[in-house]
């Protein structure tokens, strides 16, 4: 997927596909494409996303610990903002 010749940005489809290879149990496919979201995300919201996908990842591979580990990350890299939850 190139940038030039679509005009946009794949890191949401990097990200979907990311979310797909989860639902089949592919981790190492499902990683990647997480890995890529994150390289290419201009967008917080979509890099977010992609973080926590690694950490699904990790649980998919039966590692809770890693999970938690890269959720506490996403969690100091992105502080939640009080006045957009309510």
């Amino acid at each position: 997927i190139s940038r030039s010749k679509r005009g946009g940005n794949p890191a949401p489809i990097h990200q979907r596909m990311g979310q797909i290879y989860l639902d089949l149990k592919s981790d190492k496919e499902a990683e990647l494409s997480f890995k890529r979201c994150i390289d290419m995300a201009s967008d917080q919201g979509i890099r977010q996303r992609c973080e926590e996908g690694i950490a699904d990842v990790a649980l998919l591979r039966g590692n809770p610990n890693a999970s938690i580990s890269q959720l506490d990350n996403v969690q100091r890299s992105y502080p939640i903002d009080s006045v957009s939850i309510a």
